[in-house]
């Protein structure tokens, strides 16, 4: 059905989505071990009994993050389900780099990443920490769950990026030694979440310049996450971090650390003016989370709370305007309660039920006032017993516009204005003018899950991003919203840039027919299916625009831009809940489908009437999914394949048979996933360049290897890639940093309309000069068994070569590795080309 959407809509369909209570987050039966295979067969049994009100189908709820991570992981673990070493991962980067040539260094990557915003609804990306020079006001540094550690010096006007050096660009706390703020601590890993696994803490001692691990450090397979992390405001050799296994501790800045507190901790805070008492909260899923203080240093605890309440978290609050006033948010099984204590937590109040759970936070100046909230903020004015909405996720005429998803709260210790840091970024409150300050702009670090360019105009481009919806490039350093929320797939049509498609999660798909402009767009999901992946495939058919084919549990058709859909295969994949995970259209026939689930490659040659699998590659597991397709420019039975995962031996491969068969084309890649590919259609070498979490390859078909393409792009995962041909540009979307471009590696070769006129079909030599490998670039409209002479430049003929031709462009590649170097002429001794030789030369 279509339906028309308008600006109204918008704000209650794709605002509300990233809106709502975080809820607690089921966790795995104690002592179980946990890898991704058996966190997703627990997840899965664990939601199989939710029910969720449809009303609020779209609110970021806890199914929402499960699937959000599960998308993420599906293609990043070992063929066991057990998760990557990412310091391995990172030495690959750092080798790849180590080993740049004059090509590459010809070749850097730019990003042209949205850098000013607006603010509010329309966010930068990600945020989870930050931390105050103890001195200069306008310093101050901030963590990115999955960009990096950024720092400011001109109080949040521009910023730049320290972490870039990290084995994992994922930073969940962020801490200044106050004697000394040249030393910084962070721990690696979102704060977020007891699945959000991380590597340890990390210090710096010249400002966030370069990263070393302290000892307290670990590998990711090791499945630790670090949730919080304080250091003590008297005395800035001593840290404590509240992670998953455990309350650690440091009195030597760091050297070693020791247990303090056993159990998953969630919570851990200073008593303000104090440098021997502090408090920390428990995370107890199965058990009870309880409350505990010291006032030795951690070296001994006594429990504060009895709540006795299974599935329940824990946040806690201090002030310094009151030493002894305590805050424990104490969310459980969906139920806010706030609880006050005035006398360090001996006595305990319950002022309120708060109106969302997320963030908690006591005004530094007034312990009577204070924050709460995740979606939006909320303000009291008594402690907590009543509670007034500050803020809004967008702009109602009403309250302040912030973005959503409070994700950390402090205060500057020399200013006391208070920071947010949330999914759009960083936002400065002052309290006496009830002033909000978005300080997000030069913040890169969007989270793209797929990008789409423009073939009308070189700037004009559009992505999905998480949490930031969907962005728009209309100038060349301008940047506009489109969707809200998590924005995935997107595509422009190709003859009309107005036209454009972009999704929510699971298949949610949308058409607008002016670019977005005045926010009216169209609903044209197609009704048959029951929903799709998390980050849903669909193409325009790259020979129809009106024509879209789209993969959900069924390969769908719509001959209309969307507006009305066909299913073009029934139970292809065994499963309504067997979503597909790619899906191609062949550029030189529109009747070749390529379809994709894990390592099942479905193919169908007639449009869609008849079907056949093929498993693209033997022994395949979940981890290692077909992440891409793409076909050959002009025969549409060649394609190639991309697999993510970390099998060693399967990451390209290519098919010449429309995946009857195929061959291992890895060859010389990394053990990284692979995410994406594409190819360059105007080249004369047909350039194939795939994304992988390392960075982007092309294939060198001369030394048939892969080579590392361009430099300058950080350790980011690659995770979509298009080409805009009239700017002869490659772009990159990353899943952190934005989006980069780069200069196609090969200039545009002589395409298909560009023949000699006497001849109907002609060829000419992609590489040259050639070594060992001749490459022919055949285009040709008849069938038939020719010849491929090369002769010296007397006229002698030194070798041939038997070549079939059938209709299409194509290549051809033949071994010369027996031919010294020098000058040769090369022809195609077949019905319609021309007779006229080539010059080759070979070195």
């Amino acid at each position: 059905m279509l339906t028309r959407c308008t600006t109204l809509l918008a704000l209650l369909v794709f605002g509300v989505l990233t809106c709502a209570a975080q809820g607690a987050f089921f966790r795995l039966q104690p002592n179980q071990p946990a890898n991704f295979f058996t966190i997703v067969e627990n997840a899965n049994a664990y939601f199989a009994d939710k029910h969720y009100d449809d009303s609020k189908k779209f609110t970021d709820n806890e199914f929402i993050k499960f699937k959000r991570w599960e998308w993420y992981w599906s293609t990043r673990i070992n063929e066991d389900g057990s998760f990557p070493d990412l310091v391995t991962q990172k030495r690959i980067y750092d080798d790849l780099n180590a080993s740049l040539d004059q090509r590459d260094l010809e070749s850097p990557w730019i990003n042209i990443n949205q850098t000013v915003g607006d603010g509010g609804y329309n966010g930068m990306g990600r945020l989870t920490s930050i931390a105050f020079h103890p001195t200069d006001p306008d310093i101050f540094y901030v963590g990115a769950p999955i960009g990096g550690v950024w720092k400011t010096i001109d109080g949040g006007q521009h910023w730049t990026a320290l972490g870039d050096d990290l084995p994992f660009l994922s930073v969940g706390n962020v801490c200044i030694d106050h004697t000394n703020p040249d030393v910084l601590y962070i721990t690696i890993g979102d704060h977020s979440g007891w699945w959000n696994y991380g590597l340890g803490v990390y210090k710096s001692i010249d400002a966030g310049q370069t990263w070393q691990p302290t000892s307290h450090t670990t590998t990711f397979n090791n499945e630790v996450a670090y949730l919080r992390m304080t250091i003590n405001p008297l005395n800035a050799n001593e840290l404590f971090v509240a992670q998953t296994d455990g309350l650690y501790r440091t009195q030597d800045a760091g050297e070693t650390w020791t247990l303090v507190h056993d159990g998953h901790h969630s919570d851990v805070v200073f008593q303000p003016g104090s440098n021997t008492t502090l408090y920390a909260s428990t995370d107890d899923y199965w058990g009870s989370s309880e409350v505990y203080v010291s006032y030795d240093n951690g070296d001994t605890w006594m429990q504060l709370t009895d709540f006795n309440q299974q599935y329940a978290s824990i946040h806690l609050t201090v002030t310094p305007d009151d030493d002894q006033y305590l805050g424990i948010q104490h969310n459980h099984d969906g139920v806010y309660d706030f609880y006050l204590s005035t006398d360090g937590g001996i006595t305990l109040e319950t002022p309120s039920n708060l109106p969302e759970d997320g963030i908690i936070f006591f005004s530094p100046t007034d312990k009577n006032r204070m924050f709460c909230g995740w979606m939006n903020v909320y303000k009291s004015y008594d402690a907590g017993w009543q509670w007034e909405q500050n803020t809004m996720w967008y702009n109602d005429e009403v309250h302040h516009e912030v973005h959503a998803d409070q994700r950390n709260v402090a205060y500057h210790p020399l200013t006391n204005e208070i920071f947010f840091c949330n999914d759009g970024g960083l936002y400065k409150y002052n309290e006496d003018t009830d002033d909000w300050t978005d300080l997000s702009n030069g913040l890169i670090i969007t989270q793209y899950y797929r990008i789409a360019v423009s073939q009308q105009s070189e700037t004009f481009m559009i992505g999905g991003t998480q949490d930031n919806g969907g962005r728009k490039r209309i100038g060349s350093t301008t940047w506009a919203a489109t969707n809200g929320g998590d924005a995935m797939e997107v595509a422009i049509d190709y003859t009309d840039d107005n036209i454009l498609y972009t999704t929510y999660i699971n298949g949610q798909l949308y058409r607008s027919t002016d670019q977005w402009n005045n926010d009216v767009y169209y609903e044209i999901t197609p009704e048959q299916s029951t929903g799709g992946a998390w980050v849903t495939p669909y193409v325009i058919d790259p020979n129809d625009p009106s024509v879209l084919i789209a993969g959900y549990e069924e390969v769908f058709k719509s001959f209309d831009q969307g507006d009305s859909w066909v299913a073009l295969t029934s139970n292809l994949t065994g499963s309504t809940d067997n979503k597909l995970d790619a899906v191609a259209v062949a550029p030189s026939n529109s009747d070749y489908i390529y379809a994709a689930r894990n390592a099942k490659l479905y193919m169908t040659a007639d449009g869609g009437e008849n079907w056949v699998s093929y498993n693209a590659y033997p022994g395949g597991t979940f981890g290692a999914t077909i992440t891409s397709i793409v076909v050959h420019p002009f025969d549409p039975l060649q394609l190639w394949i991309t697999v993510g995962g970390y099998q060693s031996t399967n990451k390209v491969r290519y098919s010449a048979d429309g995946g009857d068969t195929f061959v291992n084309i890895t060859e010389n890649l990394p053990n990284t996933p692979i995410n994406c590919s594409v190819i360059d259609k105007e080249s004369p070498n047909l350039d194939l360049y795939i994304g992988t979490d390392a960075g982007v390859f092309i294939w060198n078909t001369v030394d048939l290897q892969w080579d590392y393409y361009g430099m300058g792009m950080p350790n980011t995962s690659v995770t979509d890639l298009e080409i805009q041909y009239s700017g002869r540009k490659l772009r990159a979307g990353t899943f952190g940093r934005g989006i980069y471009e780069n200069d196609l590696y090969s200039e545009p070769g002589v395409n298909v309309n560009n023949r000699e006129e006497a001849y109907a079909q002609w060829a000419s030599i992609a590489h040259n000069p050639a070594n060992n490998i001749l490459v022919l670039n055949v285009h040709a409209s008849t069938f038939d068994a020719g010849q491929v002479h090369i002769y010296d430049l007397t006229g002698k003929q030194i070798a041939t070569h038997p070549i079939a031709i059938t209709p299409g462009n194509y290549q051809r590649t033949f071994s010369i590795e027996n031919l010294p170097a020098g000058t040769y002429l090369v022809s195609i001794d077949a019905v319609g080309f021309s007779r006229k030789a080539i010059t080759l030369v070979v070195c």
